[in-house]
């Protein structure tokens, strides 16, 4: 086994966890073992946290001290949880995981030993302690949360704080299996490209697993025909540099929004304008993908609008995007009126489906959408 593997979680948008794993095994070396559950990705590799938080398809990246599963901790009281974890303590990988938090967090300390010893006169270090716990138990997340970190305290002498601390470990208990990691992610990576946010801003980490599903080739030209504050684009141009990407946006605001986005990150290969998606500026048979994120029909327009928007919109994408080789990928919440949309005689002419992705978002149900178009050519007398 290499001593010089670490343990990592990432966690991931809910049905996204092979989009995430796909990047993983693609952008990093010595993958030993890389694992999917339901929101997170858990692998082993000889990186270190400055390459791993390149990665672009997920949220919040913890490394892992301990994990174990086929323990009992149902029939556990609160009591019963303190003496298990104290005696988990001494189980933990303690020098690896505050080694690869220091290099995170860029700690001052100079060595992990001087962080872990209790005696240690410069060991200022504040932490927190949040648990994540599913299943039915004897106890409350926050009892398992303030026990735990009791036992840090008492252990390692850190001082606890809830708000301004330098170190977080999450306790992760679902049904019988219990881990340990810490946070190495200050704030999440999906706001690292955005300055400048709308009502409804897509996270960063989603827009990228779109543009996976894309399958994105060099020389592509790709378009969002509603770009909002412009996180597609960026996320395309940042990741896929041999591309050129046309965006746009019906809202003043969004586009000036966009802007911002697009100055802040110096993208180059980018084109933004002010266009309606129904009556794009472009020619016939022009794009080869076209990415975006649907009106949801929640915070901004309506259900009952949508039905006639998906229709319009998807007929103008049918007429724009290249014969036989255009990929056409959706995110929407409205999956019955992109469902009906699809299943229309009409855009069976122009489109095959392919491959539907389900996901959470906040708590959303959503769906993506990869669509490919067929050969038929699009005609005017059509409308």
């Amino acid at each position: 086994m290499n001593q010089d593997l670490i343990v990592y979680d990432c966690t991931v948008v809910t049905g996204l966890e092979r989009l995430a794993q796909k990047e993983i095994e693609q952008k990093l070396s010595s993958i030993e073992r890389c694992e999917i559950s339901c929101g997170h990705v858990v692998f082993k590799t000889t990186n270190r946290f400055p390459i791993v938080s390149k990665l672009c398809s997920v949220d919040n990246i913890y490394v892992i001290l301990y994990d174990q599963s086929g323990v009992d901790l149902r029939s556990k009281t609160l009591q019963c949880l303190e003496t298990f974890l104290i005696s988990l303590l001494d189980q933990c990988d303690w020098c690896r995981g505050i080694d690869v938090w220091k290099e995170a967090a860029h700690y001052d300390i100079e060595t992990v030993e001087g962080i872990l010893d209790s005696k240690a006169k410069q060991n200022l270090l504040s932490f927190r302690v949040t648990c994540n716990r599913t299943g039915d138990h004897k106890f409350t997340s926050q009892e398992a949360a303030s026990c735990f970190g009791g036992i840090i305290n008492e252990k390692f002498r850190w001082q606890v704080s809830l708000k301004k601390f330098d170190l977080e470990l999450l306790l992760t208990i679902k049904n019988d299996s219990i881990r340990i990691g810490i946070c190495l992610t200050k704030e999440t990576l999906h706001k690292r490209h955005i300055v400048s946010y709308g009502l409804t801003t897509l996270r960063g980490t989603i827009a990228f697993n779109l543009i996976q599903i894309a399958d994105i080739q060099p020389g592509d030209i790709v378009c969002d025909p509603l770009c909002g504050t412009g996180v597609i684009p960026i996320e395309c141009s940042i990741n896929w540099q041999r591309t050129f990407f046309l965006a746009g946006d019906i809202n003043d605001i969004a586009v000036s929004k966009s802007e911002t986005n697009f100055n802040a990150n110096k993208l180059e290969r980018v084109n933004l304008l002010r266009w309606d998606c129904k009556k794009l500026p472009l020619r016939n048979n022009s794009i080869d993908v076209f990415i975006t994120d649907l009106p949801f029909g929640r915070r901004m327009g309506s259900k009952q609008n949508n039905k006639k928007i998906y229709f319009e919109f998807l007929l103008e994408m049918a007429r724009c995007s290249r014969t036989g080789i255009g990929r056409i990928v959706l995110l929407t919440q409205d999956k019955n009126n992109a469902n009906q949309t699809f299943k229309n005689p009409l855009m069976k002419r122009f489109f095959r489906f392919e491959k539907a992705f389900y996901v959470n978002m906040g708590g959303l149900d959503s769906s993506m959408y990869l669509l490919r178009r067929n050969i038929e050519m699009y005609s005017d007398d059509i409308r």
